[in-house]
Order: structure tokens, then C-alpha cells, then sequence
């Protein structure tokens, strides 16, 4: 779908950073993507459903494999690709609009 790489910074313009702070500022992303594709996800969930796919995720954590819970989110949270691309979107605006203070 998507990759949070340097090719990603190099696309917004904010790519001349020392390579630690920009491996930082890529996990700060991935994290941020994750908790706000997650509230928007949950917004449509019960909290049954919500506890389910949690232990989906931790479960999965461990391997890599993410099969079980992209399976999950086609039948219980079908637009969740629409969500994580509207939050990708989102996420690049701010960056682009804060890129003089990155």
C-alpha cells in the first residue's frame, strides 16, 4: 500500500535530515499512522470487535505475518483501506506544511 522509507521523505521534500533523526522521524510516523488509522477504525467497531482484533494483532506481532488480520479487516472493517489512505493523505499535508520546522 504504502512504504515509510526515505524515498517516501524524499517525495514530501523533508529527506535532508542525518540518517538517525530520520529513522526516528520514520518510526514517529508509523506510529503515528497506526494510532490514528486505529481510532478511526474503532469508531465503526463494537468493543467486542475491537478486543478481537487486538488479539489478532498480538498474536501476529511476533511472526510478521499479517495475513490473519488483513483477512479480519476485509470482513469486519471493509473501508480500512480507505481509512489508512485518507490518514496517509492527512499525514502528508502536515508534513508538507510543517516541512520548514522538520
Amino acid at each position: 500500500m504504502f512504504e515509510l522509507d526515505r524515498t517516501f521523505l524524499e517525495g514530501l521534500g523533508v529527506d535532508d535530515m542525518p540518517e538517525a533523526e530520520m529513522k526516528a522521524f520514520l518510526e514517529h510516523l508509523q506510529e503515528e499512522m497506526e494510532v490514528r488509522v486505529g481510532e478511526r477504525m474503532s469508531e465503526g467497531m463494537t468493543e467486542a470487535q475491537i478486543e478481537e482484533f487486538e488479539k489478532i494483532i498480538d498474536g501476529e506481532g511476533e511472526d510478521g505475518d499479517m495475513s490473519d488480520s488483513a483477512a479480519w479487516l476485509e470482513k469486519n472493517c471493509p473501508q480500512y483501506k480507505s481509512i489508512v489512505q485518507d490518514v496517509m493523505a492527512e499525514l502528508k499535508e502536515e508534513i508538507r506544511a510543517g516541512k520548514d520546522r522538520i
